[in-house]
């Protein structure tokens, strides 16, 4: 079976084993979708503030094609993970739509 090359970060916290997996599975079905030649990484941070704790969390995928990524900020970090997700995903998906389109595709 073929393992994604991906990269993962946790900075700030230590991330429970479900978080630790649940993100790994997220940036593993991202890496399927990215272009073939493509590196994951996907890093979350945690801040704590005057205010409380907030979770940051970027997701990059490097490519021949050009660098996807996305950052976004919660206070829950599994939610903070599906966002990252939904966002790269719109991202792979309209390139996925036009990447033909220079080329005179089909």
């Amino acid at each position: 079976m073929w393992m994604p090359d991906l990269k993962l970060d946790f900075s700030g916290f230590r991330p429970s084993l479900s978080l630790s997996n649940r993100v790994r599975e997220i940036a593993a079905d991202v890496s399927m979708e990215a272009p073939s030649d493509s590196f994951t990484k996907a890093t979350i941070h945690r801040i704590v503030d005057g205010t409380g704790e907030v979770f940051e969390g970027i997701f990059r995928i490097t490519s021949s094609v050009g660098t996807f990524l996305v950052h976004e900020r919660d206070t829950d970090a599994f939610r903070l993970a599906d966002r990252l997700k939904e966002r790269i995903g719109r991202q792979l998906a309209n390139w996925k739509m036009h990447r033909f389109a220079d080329e005179g595709g089909f």
